[in-house]
């Protein structure tokens, strides 16, 4: 079973437009069997909305903003 992550966030509004940032952290996970795992990496995500009318808006998402690479790791028996 893989442990929990981590997730918050926050945007902010001002009249047409928005702002917002999303970070994950993410431990150690182990892989399909008890010598592979993930290392513990966490993810910055940005995203920026133009409100265009009532019902439409332009918006942009940037995941994994500082290129942060999972990495695999294995230990020997």
């Amino acid at each position: 079973m893989a442990p929990h992550h981590i997730k918050g966030g926050f945007s902010f509004r001002y009249r047409r437009f928005a702002l917002g940032s999303n970070v994950s952290w993410y431990p150690d996970t182990p892989r399909n069997n008890q010598y592979q795992f993930r290392r513990e990496y966490t993810s910055i995500a940005l995203n920026f909305d133009y409100k265009l009318s009532q019902r439409t808006s332009l918006f942009v998402i940037g995941k994994n903003i500082t290129n942060e690479v999972e990495v695999e790791a294995q230990v020997t028996p």
